[in-house]
């Protein structure tokens, strides 16, 4: 075969590929032309502040996606980027904030079936680090409205940075674990809707005094419990 044949059956197939990725974007597109994000904040309930007194900001926060209604409609939350449908048009994060929320220094969010009730519950956390400022849990009423938890036991009142959930005790229910400036905290799910503090028990070499960013659970070495893997954030 000739050097010339080879580079046109190359340009022949490349064009091939081409062609079938286009035509399945386009088909994408029109498969999804029925899916709307309708802003459902303030009838669901929810009215968490981000306070901080300062400029609008968003830290660290992960992409969190989990299904309010059980009707396979997602609400997103994305690091530097939430998006809600208002007024026919999707509005960026920033724009949000300032229709809605007084004052914001957003972090991390979860979801999470606390109560194992089979719809998914929302912890907000907050960077302002105030005992009077707190992290929140919103349950999930099961209609679409939430109502937020008093007295949850993860009322965490640090400069929150994110959150991470799991069975990290195989009991079967969800447990939170929040990292913090200078600090984190496992809280442990008690099956009765509050949740435990067990920090200093779990990890029995105490906690160093550092500005924690992400975290992240997974079985790494396959022995049938899950591992904690912590990301620090900026070191002085």
């Amino acid at each position: 075969m000739t050097k010339e044949r080879k580079i046109t059956q190359f340009i022949y197939i490349f064009l091939i590929i081409i062609f079938n990725i286009m035509n399945h974007s386009i088909s994408f597109a029109q498969h999804n032309t029925s899916i709307k994000l309708i802003d459902m904040a303030s009838s669901s309930g929810i009215d968490f502040i981000h306070y901080a007194p300062r400029p609008r900001w968003c830290e660290i926060g992960p992409t969190v996606v989990g299904t309010a209604t059980n009707e396979g409609l997602n609400l997103v939350f994305e690091q530097e980027k939430e998006y809600w449908k208002s007024n026919g048009r999707l509005m960026s994060m920033d724009e949000f904030a300032n229709i809605h929320l007084i004052k914001m220094n957003g972090s991390g969010a979860a979801w999470i079936d606390y109560d194992r009730d089979g719809d998914w519950d929302l912890y907000l956390v907050n960077c302002q680090g105030d005992a009077s400022i707190t992290n929140v849990l919103y349950e999930n009423m099961g209609n679409g409205k939430f109502s937020k938890v008093n007295k949850s036991g993860a009322e965490d009142d640090g400069e929150g940075m994110a959150v991470s959930s799991a069975d990290y005790n195989n009991d079967g229910f969800p447990d939170l674990f929040v990292t913090n400036y200078g600090n984190f905290k496992l809280y442990k799910n008690n099956k009765n809707k509050t949740f435990s503090d067990v920090t200093q028990e779990a990890f029995h070499g105490g906690v160093e005094d550092k500005w924690y960013g992400g975290s992240a659970w997974g079985d790494y070495d396959n022995d049938g419990d899950l591992d904690l893997y912590v990301t620090g954030y900026v070191d002085f």
